[in-house]
């Protein structure tokens, strides 16, 4: 229940240990004389205070490990937040777009996100993906970025 509050997949391990461990931090708190109205709001709280906690550290790493200031390849190239916002020549601009309109379709449709300036968050939010999936198109999209750098 506290999982579908917050908008997290309930089968989720990690989140799901987070609200049994705040549950459990709960429940050893009441003592031996508990009373229902009062330990279970209480034990919800700190249940969806873990999840909420445990969204922002996946968050805050998610991010980390997908910034689009992470050079593409090994020998420093450029990275992907300075490739994707094309401007200037004419014909580079054509190239890349006709590059990106033969991507799988969510990598382009997260390409033309980047493009437009979204955050990788507002980007996950606006296709309606969550960190998993925003994490493996990132890395697809990085790859493919990768291989239009060497034509």
């Amino acid at each position: 229940m506290a999982c579908l509050q917050n908008g997290v997949n309930p089968l989720d391990e990690e989140y799901r240990a987070a609200a049994q461990a705040a549950f459990c931090e709960a429940f050893c708190g009441c003592g031996p004389f508990w009373d229902g109205d009062i330990f279970w709001p209480q034990a919800f709280s700190l249940m969806n205070r873990a999840i909420r906690r445990e969204k922002r550290l996946r968050s805050a790493y998610l991010y980390e490990m997908l910034s689009l200031d992470m050079p593409l390849g090994e020998d420093r190239a450029p990275s992907l937040g300075t490739l994707l916002p094309i401007q200037g020549d004419f014909t580079n601009g054509v190239a890349y777009q006709d590059y990106i309109g033969r991507l799988p379709r969510d990598l382009y449709r997260l390409a033309r996100r980047l493009e437009e300036g979204d955050t990788l968050e507002e980007a996950r939010s606006g296709l309606d993906w969550d960190q998993e999936r925003l994490c493996r198109a990132v890395e697809r999209l990085r790859r493919h970025m990768e291989a239009y750098l060497q034509m």
